[in-house]
């Protein structure tokens, strides 16, 4: 389903990712893990289609130059050339860090705002009912603005907007990121259920290891721009290098 292929991306003399490749499968949750600053969140940009809009802001400025290297390929056709929104119609989604919602909107409106793409009103509803029954608390709150709302009820927001689109692909990065325990067991078991019961494959993004290897069918560890290794949870800690050196346990 996604084909990444020796990516490179560097801003001015700074290498971000070096030589990056993976790929998912549909209907996998792939975890890609390892420290903060290792270049995960990058990699979910440039699938994204985030880095040519980030050379296109910054095209004629002082503040950086950015060249991307490599392939990105979805369901066979190459996307890195597109911009974001022509990524996001081919149906990849990315849920970003923190939420990042449109604090003077209403939750409701912050949702109905992910729908952009939807085809009518009925599909609107239709994924906005599945949010809401996903996220109750959202329903709750769906008159309150969205920049009110506590750090994990943000990252709920971030999650239901990225559904209402019906992706084939989610980019989710750091979801677990700043939450509390029972907030974060939480989340797991929506984040779970998306990719069990409504069948939508899912690249996770993640620090905490335990998080994504008790999620993830397969994991790519990213080190400093590269990625390092790959395999099962299992694999992955029975190498007592990757273990200690890059994952922390």
């Amino acid at each position: 389903m996604l084909e990444v292929k020796n990516v490179r991306v560097k801003y001015d003399t700074a290498t971000i990712l070096d030589d990056a490749s993976l790929n998912v499968e549909k209907g996998e949750l792939v975890g890609l893990v390892g420290p903060n600053g290792a270049g995960k969140t990058t990699l979910l940009r440039a699938i994204a289609g985030l880095i040519n809009w980030d050379r296109e802001v910054l095209r004629g400025t002082r503040k950086s130059d950015v060249t991307f290297e490599g392939t990105i390929e979805f369901e066979g056709e190459r996307i890195d050339r597109l911009s974001a929104f022509g990524v996001a119609k081919k149906g990849i989604q990315l849920c970003p860090q923190m939420g990042r919602p449109f604090p003077e909107m209403s939750v409701k409106d912050n949702l109905l705002a992910g729908a952009y793409l939807c085809k009518s009103r009925k599909e609107v509803q239709q994924s906005l009912t599945r949010v809401y029954e996903l996220f109750p608390r959202l329903k709750e709150r769906e008159k309150q603005l969205a920049g009110t709302l506590s750090g994990g009820e943000r990252q709920m927001l971030a999650v239901g907007r990225s559904l209402m689109r019906r992706p084939k692909l989610m980019l989710v990065d750091e979801p677990s990121s700043g939450l509390a325990p029972k907030i974060k067991d939480d989340l797991f078991k929506r984040v779970e259920e998306i990719y069990k019961e409504l069948g939508v494959t899912i690249l996770l993004a993640e620090q905490d290891i335990s998080f994504a290897f008790a999620l993830s069918k397969r994991n790519y560890v990213v080190s400093r721009g590269h990625i390092i290794a790959q395999g099962t949870a299992q694999e992955l800690l029975k190498d007592e290098t990757i273990r200690k050196t890059y994952l922390g346990m």
